[in-house]
């Protein structure tokens, strides 16, 4: 599966956006806006893109030892 494209991305954030909040938006901030949302698609972008390290363990399985926390 290949990664999405950026633009369909980043328009269908501001859509959303746009629709719950275009009310509340000045139009002096609507640039503002539009490039946070280019910023937060490239960072998901390259998060997805991203290799694992694969020996280190999930971050949803590790537990402390008890015994650390009991002294």
């Amino acid at each position: 599966m290949g990664l999405p494209d950026k633009n369909n991305e980043e328009q269908l954030m501001w859509d959303q956006v746009y629709l719950h909040f275009g009310h509340l938006i000045s139009e002096d901030t609507f640039e503002n806006i539009k490039e946070s949302i280019e910023d937060i698609v490239s960072n998901a972008i390259e998060i997805r893109s991203a290799k694992l390290d694969h020996n280190f363990p999930p971050l949803n399985i590790y537990q402390p030892y008890r015994s650390e926390f009991d002294e």
